[in-house]
């Protein structure tokens, strides 16, 4: 079954309860504010 994306839902419990993708961004974000500290 195809996963939905989980648009105007803010609460973790229910993406995850309701089965929708969910995509982890922390490492994303500590990479661009690494590169950010570097940068400076």
């Amino acid at each position: 079954m195809k996963k939905s994306l989980p648009i105007g839902i803010n609460d973790f419990k229910t993406i995850i309860e309701e089965d929708f993708y969910y995509f982890d961004k922390t490492n994303f974000i500590s990479n661009i504010w690494e590169e950010r500290i570097k940068g400076s």
